[in-house]
């Protein structure tokens, strides 16, 4: 196999990682309801420097441990308040997930593997599109992948010292990702590690040393546990029930999904190595025997079964999979590389064409008026299209290539030009209803620290935090999200049914100016007073009624 030199492979890595997720990280808007929810948790946290008990818009919101906030708060210390830091850590994170690849396959494989794995983990369409997004997910996937890679080198260490050493590191791993999403962070390992332990006869040293990561995962979390059940004792039974077994289990979870949702979710989120999967997997049969290849088939396999059972799905939750499937990718490639490299030649100009044929669809779909793009548009099209010819020609090169590595670049650099004009090209549409900075741009002007501020869901309430430094939004007619933080007894005020707006507004204007943002879309059968300004922007209106002078 040709050989990748140690500063040409850190060079490789470390600028693909710029280039890829932090170059233009800070050009889109913040999306809603996500970003702009995550954003403002961790700005609360800072405002009010309550490191223990999380808050959105003023109110107590428990759908999920501290960690992520206080990652994202930390980030916005040091960049400040921007979409860059708002999207930092979740970066960051996906290359602490890509460094545990690296260290677990260099001491298994050898260092040009190790490289290969990590350049094709950090070139998954999922690990991009989630790292350079504002999610949980990203964090979630790191602490996991640092569990499962000390659990492994762990359960293979051959001195006392360093096995101790790992199965403390696997206990931390597993109290950060406990602290970032809870329980989910102990069954997953759990499932897949006692799996191993059982096959390869380790079941007795797991019962010995698993001990240590019970103690330093405790260490980790019982801190914050104790902290959080002090200041809300409520917390617990809320994330653990609603949160966890009602979500897993109910009919009436979010996002219920069919059991076959996440195939062909995968087949996306592989790319641009979808095509290689078949004769990389074909290898793997004759690589059983090696403990490494089980135990990241375990890895990979038994999570995506477990979230496939789940009622409620979402694409991010098989984020953690991908880690194993860098790593079995990477093995079975090399291997096929040097075996099937004809194979591989067709496979990528089968693969060249389907992004060649997708962009010849779009611009057919936009000429014949069935994409969002409004007049003026036309150029964000192109630059769609330049970038999706751009993925075909990184492909029909990488199939040319008789170097191993540069096999592998050309794959990694095919969905580079697609997310790097991504926030360039989103149609006014989508970002007017989604990214809701422009409207708060023309809002601001209209609002004061005195003012009023009422939304007609959280998507909006988020904004208005967000941008106007505000955690003290009124609720109209629905209480999504927040519905627990408003059931308290001194916050069910800021919830306003939709009959009641008008009498309100009536009461609040005698001594505040008041801005009540709707959907166009909504109606109300109680008239209400008359308004003194208007601001319209995609799905949305604001009313502005002034405050009465008498």
């Amino acid at each position: 196999m040709n050989k990748l030199q140690k500063p040409a492979g850190w060079a490789l890595i470390i600028s693909y990682f710029v280039l890829t997720y932090l170059l233009t990280l800070h050009v889109p808007a913040l999306w809603s309801p996500d970003e702009l929810r995550y954003a403002e948790i961790s700005r609360e946290l800072l405002a009010t420097r309550d490191w223990v008990v999380p808050h959105f818009n003023g109110l107590f919101y428990f759908e999920k441990p501290i960690m992520g906030y206080w990652l994202n708060a930390i980030a916005q210390m040091i960049f400040g308040q921007t979409n860059f830091a708002v999207r930092f850590m979740s970066s960051l994170s996906v290359l602490g997930s890509a460094l545990c690849i690296m260290f677990m396959v260099r001491r298994v494989f050898g260092r040009t593997q190790a490289y290969l794995s990590v350049g094709v983990y950090l070139s998954f369409f999922i690990v991009i599109a989630v790292g350079t997004f504002s999610v949980l997910d990203s964090f979630l996937t790191f602490w996991l992948t640092l569990t499962f890679v000390a659990f492994y080198m762990a359960l293979e260490a051959v001195s006392q010292r360093q096995r101790c050493l790992f199965y403390l590191l696997a206990g931390m791993g597993c109290g950060g990702a406990f602290l970032t999403k809870g329980f989910l962070a102990l069954a997953l390992p759990f499932m897949v590690v006692v799996a191993y332990a059982i096959l390869q006869h380790q079941f007795r040293q797991l019962m010995v040393y698993g001990w240590l990561s019970v103690a330093s995962a405790l260490t980790v979390t019982l801190p914050w546990a104790i902290a959080v059940h002090l200041r809300a004792p409520d917390f617990w039974h809320y994330f653990f029930w609603v949160e966890h077994i009602h979500r897993f289990f109910s009919n009436e979870a979010q996002h219920v999904s069919p059991v076959w949702f996440f195939v062909p979710v995968m087949l996306l989120a592989l790319m641009p190595w979808t095509f290689l999967t078949l004769p990389a997997f074909r290898h793997l049969r004759t690589s059983l025997a090696l403990p490494a290849v089980r135990y990241t088939l375990l890895w990979a396999v038994l999570p995506f079964i477990f979230f496939s059972l789940s009622r409620g799905k979402l694409a991010t939750y098989i984020l953690p999979c991908m880690a194993p499937l860098a790593i079995l990718i990477t093995h079975g490639l090399i291997w096929a590389f040097e075996h099937k490299k004809e194979t591989l030649r067709h496979l990528c100009l089968m693969h060249a064409g389907l992004m060649m044929a997708i962009a010849l669809v779009a611009l057919i779909a936009f000429l014949l008026g069935f994409l969002p793009f409004g007049p003026g548009e036309g150029y964000k099209l192109g630059l769609l299209v330049v970038s999706m010819l751009l993925w075909s020609g990184c492909i029909v090169l990488a199939g040319r290539c008789t170097h191993i590595g540069a096999f592998f670049v050309g794959h990694m650099l095919a969905p580079v030009a697609l997310f790097t004009v991504i926030g360039f090209v989103l149609p006014d549409r989508v970002t007017d209803a989604k990214q809701p900075q422009w409207l708060i741009e023309k809002v601001a002007p209209h609002v004061d620290d005195d003012t009023v501020l009422v939304a007609d869901y959280p998507t909006i309430m988020s904004a208005f935090n967000w941008y106007l430094r505000r955690d003290d939004v009124y609720l109209l007619g629905q209480k999504g999200e927040v519905s627990y933080g408003l059931g308290y007894a001194d916050s069910q005020h800021r919830f306003i049914e939709y009959e009641a707006l008008g009498a309100f507004i009536l009461e609040k204007r005698q001594h505040h100016a008041i801005a009540v943002e709707f959907r166009t879309s909504t109606t109300f059968e109680t008239p209400l007073p008359p308004h003194d300004r208007i601001i319209e922007l995609g799905p949305y209106k604001v009313l502005f009624f002034d405050r009465k002078t008498s």
